[in-house]
């Protein structure tokens, strides 16, 4: 997933770079390139994960796993949201 400027879409940038920069360098936000869809069944499953479940699948549509493996957002979604923090 890629994110664009909100002031111009040309300025593409990576999840790592979103984040850590907070502006765009033309003074925009950041945003994602292309918004996923979800089905209706998806959305019926996740209402059944507990909620550091239904925070890595969702932050998994925004994130690339070339940039956060999928161990490594599960292990950062745990420590946020897991052992009773919610």
């Amino acid at each position: 997933m890629k994110y664009k400027s909100t002031r111009n879409a040309q300025v593409i940038t990576s999840f790592e770079n979103a984040i850590c920069s907070g502006y765009a360098p033309d003074g925009g936000l950041f945003v994602p390139q292309t918004l996923p869809s979800l089905s209706s069944f998806q959305i019926k499953e996740w209402s059944l994960l507990s909620f550091p479940e239904l925070s890595y699948e969702v932050l998994r549509l925004f994130i690339a796993t070339e940039e956060i493996t999928n161990a490594d957002l599960r292990v950062i979604v745990n420590k946020a949201f897991g052992g009773g923090s919610f």
